[in-house]
C-alpha cells in the first residue's frame, strides 16, 4: 500500500485552511475573523504530521538498514517533489522585486527578497536560522524546514522500523511530543507559531510524530483492534474544528494525530467526505496551492489598504474572498500542470533510467 486516498484529501483541506487564514486576515482587518479560520496556521502542523505519515508509508521499507543508494534515491525523489515549484515561485518573486521594488512597499510580515535571501532560498536553507525572518515567497519557509526533516528521515527510520508494538510506538510518539512541550516551556512560545529558526524544531518534530502515527497504522492494519474508527474519526474532526484557537496549539497535536490515524482506518461518512474526486484533486494540487497563494495574500493586503477609499471592500469581502480563493485554485492548477507534475515525473525518470544524458556524454567523451 503506497497511497491512502482519504489522506490525499486531507492535504487539500489543510492547504485550504492555511489559504483562508492568510486571505481573511487582511480582508477582515479590524473585525473578528471566525475562530477556526483565524488559526489556520495550524493547517501547517496538520500537513507536517501528514507528511511524516505518508513518507513513512511510501519509504519505510527502503530503510530497514542504512544504504547510501536508498538514501540518495530518497533525497532525489524529495528534491524532485519540492524544488521545481519552489524555484519557479522564487523566480517570480525575484522578478516582482526587480520591477520598481513592487513588493518592498507591500511585503507581508517583513519578508525580504534581497540577494542574500535569494541565495539561501536557492539553497533551500532559508528557514535554518540563517535569516531572521521569512523571505521571498514567504510560505516557502516550511519547504526549507521540510527538507531538513527529509534529511533526518533515513536515520530516524532505522529506529522506528524496529518498533513493533502499539505501546512502543505510542511511547516514542509521546517522547517527541514531550520534547516539543519542553521547548515551548523553555522558549515561552507556542511552537505552532514558529517559522524561521525554531520552525525546524516545529516541522521536524511533527514530521517524526507523523512517522509514529504511520507505525500505529501499520500495526493496526496487521493486527486490527476493536477500536470504533468511524466514531473516533468523526469525534476527532469535530474536536479539531471546535478547539482550534480555543486551546494551546500544542494541545491540538494529539487531536490531529488521532484524526489522521482514524481517518486512515475509517469508512462511512468521513471517508466519503475526504475520499472523493474534488478532495483528491485538491490534495494532489495542494503543494502548488500552498506555493502560489502568497501572491493573492499580497493582493489582499493591497486591497485592504484601499478600504478607506473603497468601502465596498468591506461590504463585499466574502465575494472578494471567494474570488481570491478561485484565483488561488487557478494558479495552483497552472503550477501543478505546467511545472510540478511534469518536472517530478521527468526527474524521477532520470533516476530510474540512470541519467541517460550523462551516460551519453561520458560515452562520447571516451
Amino acid at each position: 500500500m503506497s497511497k491512502i486516498h482519504t489522506l490525499t484529501g486531507i492535504r487539500g483541506f489543510a492547504a485550504l485552511w492555511v489559504v483562508l487564514y492568510h486571505l481573511m486576515r487582511p480582508l477582515w482587518a479590524g473585525d473578528a475573523v471566525p475562530v477556526f479560520f483565524a488559526h489556520g496556521y495550524l493547517g501547517v502542523d496538520l500537513f507536517f504530521l501528514l507528511s511524516g505519515f505518508v513518507i513513512a508509508l511510501v519509504h519505510e521499507r527502503d530503510f530497514t538498514s542504512f544504504q547510501w543508494g536508498a538514501t540518495l534515491r530518497f533525497l532525489w525523489l524529495r528534491m524532485a517533489r519540492i524544488l521545481p515549484a519552489h524555484y519557479v515561485m522564487l523566480a517570480v518573486y525575484v522578478a516582482l522585486y526587480a520591477v520598481k521594488g513592487a513588493l518592498r512597499q507591500s511585503s507581508y510580515n517583513g519578508a525580504t527578497c534581497d540577494a542574500t535571501a535569494v541565495l539561501y532560498n536557492a539553497l533551500n536553507i532559508h528557514a535554518w536560522g540563517v535569516l531572521s525572518r521569512t523571505s521571498c515567497n514567504f510560505p516557502s519557509w516550511s519547504i526549507s524546514a521540510e527538507w531538513f526533516a527529509y534529511l533526518l528521515f533515513p536515520l530516524f527510520a532505522l529506529a522506528f522500523v524496529r518498533v513493533r508494538g502499539r505501546v512502543a510506538a505510542g511511547v516514542l510518539m509521546m517522547a517527541i511530543f514531550a520534547l516539543l512541550i519542553a521547548l515551548a516551556v523553555w522558549t515561552q512560545a507556542d511552537p505552532t507559531r514558529w517559522e524561521v529558526g525554531w520552525g525546524l524544531a516545529r516541522v521536524s518534530g511533527e514530521f517524526l510524530i507523523g512517522c509514529c502515527i504511520y507505525r500505529l497504522f501499520d500495526i493496526e492494519r496487521r493486527s486490527p483492534s476493536r477500536m470504533p474508527w468511524n466514531w473516533a474519526c468523526g469525534a476527532a474532526f469535530i474536536a479539531l474544528i471546535a478547539l482550534a484557537g480555543r486551546v494551546h496549539g500544542l494541545a491540538l497535536l494529539p487531536v490531529m494525530a488521532l484524526f489522521l490515524l482514524s481517518l486512515s482506518r475509517c469508512g462511512g461518512v468521513m471517508r466519503a467526505l475526504f475520499d472523493n474526486a474534488v478532495m483528491r484533486y485538491l490534495g494532489e494540487t495542494s503543494y502548488s496551492l500552498y506555493m502560489t497563494h502568497s501572491l493573492l495574500i499580497l493582493a489582499a493586503y493591497w486591497l485592504a489598504a484601499k478600504s478607506a477609499q473603497w468601502p465596498a471592500v468591506v461590504s463585499y469581502r466574502y465575494a472578494i474572498l471567494a474570488g481570491f480563493v478561485a484565483l488561488s485554485l487557478m494558479g495552483a492548477h497552472a503550477l501543478y500542470a505546467l511545472v510540478e507534475r511534469p518536472s517530478r515525473e521527468w526527474l524521477r525518470a532520470q533516476w530510474d533510467q540512470g541519467f541517460p544524458a550523462l551516460r551519453g556524454r561520458r560515452l562520447a567523451a571516451q
